[in-house]
């Protein structure tokens, strides 16, 4: 009786061995090797070759750029409406997932932004985007993006404007008669 105990033992031992560890290998199921951890501060697809900082710390808006949300938040509070600065043209256009170059319209505005963004927080609607015109728009490519942009703007129904600044108190009127007829 012993013996055929020790051989149920054997039979029984041999199938988990079989069943869990040999058929895997078998069928081209081996474990991976465990990955590597690597620091959030080393991205994966680059070793660093260079000692020292990666990056330098900017400021969010330029000195230009400044005065004008200064000018613009004085309007926009007097308002009841909120101001955003530098806001991707992908939080405010979403390509249609029904195009073919859906993917690419994607892309596209991932890496654009709006200058600023005019909000109403009672309603949740856009009123007005606003793009400060200076010296970086007269190119060719950059007014290219810009009739772009006026364009789906258009498309989407969001008002869109380019003023050369707000600084004086006429563009800061003007932006005022503009905003009040927009709510």
């Amino acid at each position: 009786m012993t013996s055929e105990i020790m051989i149920f033992v054997a039979v029984i031992l041999g199938s988990v061995l079989v069943v869990f560890i040999l058929k895997p290998k078998r069928l081209g199921k081996v474990d991976p090797p465990p990955k590597k951890e690597i620091p959030l501060s080393q991205p994966q697809d680059q070793a660093i070759s260079e000692p020292g900082p990666r990056y330098s710390k900017r400021d969010l808006l330029t000195p230009h750029e400044k005065e004008n949300y200064i000018r613009l938040k004085s309007v926009t509070d007097k308002l009841g409406l909120e101001i955003f600065a530098k806001v991707r043209l992908c939080d405010l256009f979403k390509p249609n997932e029904d195009r073919s170059d859906s993917q690419r319209l994607l892309n596209w505005t991932l890496s654009k932004h709006i200058d600023f963004v005019i909000w109403n927080p009672v309603n949740n609607t856009v009123v007005l985007l606003l793009e400060i015109w200076d010296s970086s728009h007269k190119t060719p490519d950059r007014k290219r993006r810009d009739d772009f942009v006026r364009d789906i703007a258009n498309e989407v129904g969001y008002n869109f404007a380019m003023y050369p600044e707000v600084i004086s108190e006429t563009m800061e009127w003007k932006l005022t008669s503009l905003l009040k007829g927009r709510l």
